[in-house]
């Protein structure tokens, strides 16, 4: 069987070989992670806009107005963030 391998030197000079189908699943898992981050900044906009213009006669948000705001979230709460990347580069 022919297989491709992609070398990756740690600093160690240690070489790890993985296979393009293990590759392919890091890039298909950072996809999936940021599908669910911009489906949360949906989630965000329609939870705002539901809720905050009546409670508090806050203006509505767009759509690129929740990704800034779950950027900022991401920014003053840095382990949420950290957290998630972790929990995906421990399970890929």
């Amino acid at each position: 069987m022919n297989r491709n391998y992609v070398f990756s030197e740690d600093q160690g000079n240690n070489v790890t070989y993985m296979t393009s189908s293990s590759s392919t699943n890091y890039i298909a898992l950072y996809l999936a992670f940021i599908l669910a981050y911009l489906i949360s900044a949906l989630i965000v906009q329609l939870t705002w806009n539901f809720t905050l213009p009546d409670l508090f006669g806050i203006s509505k948000i767009n759509y690129l107005q929740s990704v800034a705001i779950l950027i900022l979230i991401n920014l003053l709460f840095g382990a949420v963030g950290s957290s998630c990347i972790q929990m995906v580069a421990t399970y890929a």
